[in-house]
């Protein structure tokens, strides 16, 4: 299975309607690998935990429940346990 990339976890986050990266003015430092950010402070209401854990179920296998999103940590530590499933 492959590991996501950065540029993955953008896209999936701008589809499930979330956008707080750009609102910190740190996506692009993200996608350099120059910035992280807490999974539970990106702002996602309960459709967009929703669609977020379905996307990481179907990309990638991993299965979360929409309530647990924010326990994930930070959005590198994500990638690092996407890397490893």
């Amino acid at each position: 299975m492959a590991s996501a990339t950065r540029a993955e976890i953008v896209d999936l986050l701008h589809a499930c309607g979330v956008f707080t990266l750009q609102e910190h003015g740190i996506e692009e430092a993200f996608l350099a690998g120059e910035a992280d950010f807490p999974i539970g402070e990106l702002r996602m209401d309960s459709l967009s935990a929703m669609e977020f854990c379905i996307a990481l179920e179907n990309t990638w296998g991993l299965s979360i429940a929409p309530v647990d999103v924010g326990r994930l940590g930070t959005l590198d530590g994500l990638l690092a346990r996407l890397a490893g499933s």
